[in-house]
């Protein structure tokens, strides 16, 4: 009887250590399966993230131009916060506009050429001494950089009521940034701050804070970074020069596929700079631009490009 009881108990403790082996082996072996699927699963992910996420996607159509120098494809154009990358060079970052005037106080522009008979024209011969253009446009720019739009275009309208030859100022189908101005000797003008005055206002005025909000540059830098490889995409020749400050955003030029080709083999060409920019001033409208490009892409390698 005994014998009988030691040998289930044998019996008992071999299933038992079977059940427990198996339970482990099942165990390892889901592990490793668990392990395969989840490296399997990240590089799926990984792999929908480049085709699906414009930020991992490289491009390799398109010419990309930065300083003068070419920049081999493929070319993968990433936003970070509030700024632009192309191939790890920063081109692009978004912030608020500096204005170009250092107003202390309103500036006062000096009316002895004026008088009763003085012609409306007579305002805009007034030129400022530090500043480029009409001395009352810069007053213009101190009122809509100083005060919220509306009270900058009544204190406009003011500023030329005062004027020894404006009879009168009469708003303009009720806007406040058109009105008509008129003269002692019979004549009348319609003036308006519209659009230069709100954009004006927006830029560098009291609700340039609000409007260049962190979370607008952002989306802004999200914006132009599409834009670019939308343009790469179609093939297109992009060029950058990059300020040290990186204001705003880099000064760009985009070039349209079927000009691409020409405006490359003048470049690469032996002619002299001056004609280069007679060649090519009918495609570049910015002649500033083109200045600066012919110059400084002689300074660089010349590219070997296949179209």
């Amino acid at each position: 009887m005994r014998k009988v009881r030691k040998m289930l108990r044998m019996r008992a403790t071999i299933f038992i250590l079977f059940i427990l082996i198996l339970i482990f082996s099942f165990s390892i072996s889901y592990a490793q399966d668990d392990v395969y699927y989840k490296s399997n699963n990240k590089q799926k992910k990984e792999k929908e993230e480049k085709d699906f996420n414009p930020q991992k996607r490289k491009i390799n159509s398109g010419y990309v131009f930065i300083d003068g120098k070419y920049v081999e494809p493929p070319y993968e154009v990433e936003q970070r916060g509030m700024a632009v990358i192309i191939n790890g060079t920063k081109i692009i970052k978004m912030q608020m506009p500096k204005s170009s005037y250092n107003f202390k106080k309103c500036p006062r522009m000096p009316t002895e050429t004026l008088n009763k008979n003085s012609e409306l024209s007579e305002i805009f011969k007034i030129k400022h001494p530090d500043y480029e253009g009409a001395y009352i446009y810069v007053i213009e720019k101190y009122y809509l950089e100083k005060y919220p739009y509306s009270i900058a275009c009544d204190s406009i309208k003011r500023l030329y009521a005062n004027l020894p030859n404006v009879k009168s100022i009469e708003n303009q189908n009720n806007r406040e940034d058109t009105f008509t101005m008129s003269s002692y000797n019979g004549e009348s003008r319609v003036y308006s701050l519209s659009p230069y005055g709100k954009r004006h206002s927006i830029a560098y005025g009291p609700e340039s804070k609000e409007y260049y909000s962190k979370k607008r540059l952002i989306s802004s830098a999200k914006g132009e970074a599409q834009s670019i490889r939308e343009k790469l995409e179609q093939n297109k020749m992009v060029f950058f020069f990059v300020d040290k400050d990186l204001v705003n955003r880099a000064n760009s030029y985009t070039i349209n596929q079927d000009k691409s080709r020409q405006v490359y083999e003048i470049l690469q060409s032996d002619i002299e700079d001056n004609k280069k920019f007679d060649s090519l001033d009918d495609i570049f409208s910015n002649k500033e631009f083109l200045k600066k490009l012919i110059r400084e892409y002689q300074k660089t390698e010349k590219p070997n490009l296949i179209f």
